[in-house]
């Protein structure tokens, strides 16, 4: 991505490993069951994820979930994706222009949204129309009132996700604060 465009300003935008996946479980929930279901959805993400597949710790739990999807449960699954997610971002921050974070772009909207578009060469003039987009297009109503809870996952679900975020040597638990992640996450 990096290398095809070479010219691009890029922005990495997370949050929280426990909200980030609570808010995928309702996005994932507010579709049909059959999508979510068993080999489709273990087959479609796993393709679609960039893991580093040449690794082989990576290489051996991915060929786990593949053979074995009933083993790991929903929540397991979509954490995966959230690993090479972070991973990425870890490994190529060097090219990132920006990291910023979902609770401060609603938190401290105008001076995020400034940072921002100082960083990616956007017209700071621009900035108002950003707080205007944030009212209505920041996924609060994605899908209507945000899905439905549908997925719930359990602290012990947490615990087994934290422990593959420390196996593939990633600084993320779903006990850490934001000042915390932000530290970790920092591009300076």
């Amino acid at each position: 991505m990096f290398k095809a465009f070479p010219n691009r300003k890029w922005i990495f935008n997370t949050r929280l490993l426990k909200s980030a996946m609570h808010s995928f479980c309702k996005t994932a929930g507010s579709s049909p069951n059959y999508y979510l279901s068993g080999p489709f959805f273990t087959e479609f993400y796993f393709r679609c994820c960039s893991f580093p597949r040449d690794e082989p710790e990576w290489r051996q739990l991915i060929d786990d979930v593949l053979k074995n999807p009933d083993k790991y449960t929903f929540a397991e699954k979509l954490s995966l994706g959230g690993i090479s997610f972070y991973a990425n971002y870890l490994r190529d921050k060097k090219h990132y222009d920006v990291c910023t974070f979902y609770k401060d772009i609603h938190g401290n909207s105008k001076e995020e949204l400034t940072r921002i578009f100082k960083a990616i060469d956007l017209d700071p003039s621009l900035v108002d129309e950003g707080m205007k987009a944030l009212k209505f297009d920041s996924q609060k109503e994605v899908l209507g009132k945000r899905g439905h809870e549908g997925v719930v996952i359990t602290d012990k679900e947490f615990e087994r996700i934290d422990k593959w975020y420390a196996q593939f040597g990633l600084p993320v638990s779903y006990k850490q604060t934001l000042d915390e992640m932000k530290k970790e996450f920092a591009l300076e």
